[in-house]
């Protein structure tokens, strides 16, 4: 409740002038802001529906302790929708819909309401873990904890590195001009805060950092609680999350090598760029574009820990396990819909044979 009812004080909305607007500021006479009004009430609306769940459950906490526990986890994943919402939908106002508008701190301070939501999450995922067993936390007593120990270590190691590509050095330029030559570097995080100056490929770039960045810290955050409630869905969900690490470190690395490989298609881009970053252009500027070293290290860093994993294979005896879980629970299911019935006449003809004896 704490995370969500604090998005009404974090500015999502930012004028001309650089004067932030936050949702609080729909309650004030003066505020003529049409976006700021509509973003009151939506989520408004949505916060008394989120505080009177909180109070619906709050009487499961005495009548049904075991429901109240379940709600939790419901209660706070909602709020981790939210603030999520509310994170992604003040970016976009601010960078990608209001060109002339200027949101400097949206992707700082805007997203502190759904990081404090996650830090509740994963807290909720250890107690949870610490107090209350459920009868899933049973059945993940068959996995070996070491091998979720190495999957984390090498999730932890595939998010940082996918999170260090997403933010640093993308691409190098050279521009030969008069003799001079003058060096600049594409990074992933002057993108994120100088997007209204750049090109139209490079404004695509940084939606697809912010949105990469986004979908790590989701996994993440998912390992943690799967891996805390020693749930059987974790290892399925690292798997997943790592090979979404790996497609966004190779897939900043095809953009170094697209715009190395083909220059004079992207050359609207650079000049732009470059403009951005004070750099003087004319027709008699020379230009040459290499793949940063540093996307390259990292993808490489990348495929090793990819090749790490293949060789320790934590994944796949659990997978395999899991598969034969299931087919096995399928077998059972299919033996009492198709079986138990002609067992059950069976047992109806026998009766009936009995009593036609007696």
């Amino acid at each position: 409740m704490i995370a969500v009812g604090s998005i009404f004080f974090f500015p999502f909305y930012y004028t001309s002038y650089d004067i932030g607007f936050s949702l609080i500021d729909a309650l004030n006479p003066e505020c003529d802001q049409l976006i700021v009004l509509l973003s009151f009430v939506l989520y408004f609306i949505i916060f008394l529906w989120f505080t009177l769940s909180i109070i619906q459950n709050m009487q499961n906490s005495f009548t049904a302790p075991q429901k109240f526990i379940k709600n939790v986890k419901h209660i706070l994943y909602a709020s981790l929708a939210i603030t999520l919402s509310f994170y992604i939908y003040g970016v976009v106002l601010g960078r990608y819909f209001e060109g002339e508008f200027a949101a400097p701190g949206v992707y700082s301070s805007n997203g502190i309401p759904f990081l404090v939501a996650s830090f509740f999450v994963v807290l909720e995922a250890i107690l949870s873990a610490r107090y209350v067993q459920s009868h899933e936390d049973e059945e993940a007593q068959k996995f070996s904890y070491s091998s979720r120990i190495v999957v984390l270590i090498f999730t932890f190691i595939l998010d940082a590195l996918a999170v260090i590509t997403a933010l640093t050095n993308i691409l190098t330029i050279s521009v030969t001009q008069a003799g001079m030559k003058i060096t600049t570097t594409v990074i992933g995080y002057e993108l994120l805060t100088q997007y209204q100056e750049m090109g139209t490929g490079f404004q695509m770039l940084a939606f697809l950092i912010f949105a990469s960045l986004v979908t790590v810290t989701l996994f993440l955050i998912l390992d943690l609680t799967t891996f805390f409630r020693r749930s059987r869905s974790y290892y399925k969900i690292a798997y997943i999350g790592i090979v979404v690490d790996y497609m966004i470190i190779f897939g900043l690395f095809l953009f170094g090598f697209f715009y190395t490989m083909a220059q004079k298609m992207n050359m609207e881009n650079i000049i732009s760029y470059l403009q951005a970053q004070g750099v003087s252009v004319n027709t008699a500027t020379e230009y040459k574009i290499e793949s940063s070293s540093g996307s390259m290290i990292y993808f490489a860093l990348a495929t090793l820990a990819i090749v790490c994993l293949v060789i320790l294979r934590p994944f796949s005896n659990h997978l395999a396990e899991e598969a034969v879980d299931v087919n096995v629970r399928g077998i059972e299911k299919m033996h009492f819909l198709l079986v138990t019935p002609l067992l059950r006449k069976k047992q109806k003809r026998r009766k009936i044979q009995r009593k036609k004896i007696l």
